[in-house]
This record gives structure tokens, sequence and C-alpha cells, in this order.
């Protein structure tokens, strides 16, 4: 489930810069705070995880838990089409739970999954 969070912040950044080069502007599905780039992998100017900003055990799993799902499970109910992305993260999210208990586990899990570069050129062919 991860790997949908880094997706998802990656997808909206690309559609942010494509706005903006077509100086239109673009509104980010995900708000600030729930986004990827500053709940799970908050960086450094030099490009490292961010320890006194990045959430850890018990901190993480609450979060995770108890606002990031139940946010992302409320665009079902502020959805105007089910045909619409929103829609979708809202199903999605209205019908899964955490199964990772341990914040420390899920931190490591998120870690790994940062690591992965989702709409990216970098490394690609």
């Amino acid at each position: 489930m991860d790997t949908l969070f880094e997706y998802l912040d990656d997808f909206e950044s690309d559609k942010k810069e494509s706005a903006e080069f077509d100086g239109k502007t673009y509104k980010r599905i995900i708000g600030s705070g729930y986004r990827w780039s500053e709940w799970a992998a908050p960086k450094r100017d030099d490009g490292n995880l961010d320890l006194n900003i990045a959430k850890t055990g018990n901190d993480l799993r609450d979060f995770v838990n108890n606002e990031l799902f139940p946010y992302l499970a409320s665009f079902r109910q502020t959805a105007d089409n089910p045909r619409n992305l929103t829609y979708k993260i809202g199903e999605i999210f209205g019908e899964i739970n955490n199964k990772v208990q341990s914040g420390y586990t899920l931190r490591q899990v998120i870690n790994k999954v940062d690591e992965l570069k989702f709409l990216s050129h970098e490394g690609g062919t």
C-alpha cells in the first residue's frame, strides 16, 4: 500500500509541473500533511530523510490508522463522480486497514518503498 502513496505523490507532482509548464495551475488531490513527501519521506536539503520530522513507532502507526486512512476514505463522500480518481482513492481506503501494527516495522517498509522511483526518469532508459 505504501507504493500507492508514493505513486500518488509522484503523479501529483508530475501533474503540477506539467500545469506550471503550460502556465496553468493544478490543485492537488492529496492535501498538505497527507502527501508521501511530507509524512512518510520528508527530506532534508541534501536529499536524505529528515529524522527530525519523519514519524516512527507509535506516532507513525497512529497517524496512518487514525488520520491518514480516514482522511483518504472520506474522498468517497466528497467526490462528484464515481469515475474520478478522488472517488477511487476513497473507495480503496474505505475498504482497507493497515495490517502493520508496529510503527517501527512500518518505518522500515516506508524507507524501502521510498527507494523506488515512480514516474521518474532517474535510472531509466
